[in-house]
């Protein structure tokens, strides 16, 4: 292509560091209530079929229950999001 050079091809952006977490709380945090919490770290191991078995039977028995349990936990997340009164305002 005629005016292209490489200064123009865009470059892939470097990986995010493993130790930056965009949470308030640091990654082996456990909430006040003493459980560990649901959130891996971004640092996190695959796991295998067995575990994740695990990890969705504990979200209920039946997938009505599953799915009402991850609706209340997105409505948790939801409640915590800060208002558009409380983003610090940037000049634009």
């Amino acid at each position: 292509m005629r005016g292209m050079s490489d200064q123009n091809t865009p470059k892939p952006r470097p990986p995010r560091d493993a130790g930056q977490h965009s949470a308030s709380q640091p990654s082996d945090a456990k909430p006040s209530d003493g459980k560990p919490s649901d959130a891996q770290p971004s640092d996190a191991q695959p796991r295998d079929a067995d575990e994740l078995t695990d990890a969705v039977t504990g979200l209920g028995a039946d997938d009505e229950e599953r799915l009402d349990t991850v609706a209340e936990r997105n409505a948790s997340l939801e409640e915590r999001l800060p208002g558009d009164d409380d983003l610090p305002l940037t000049k634009g």
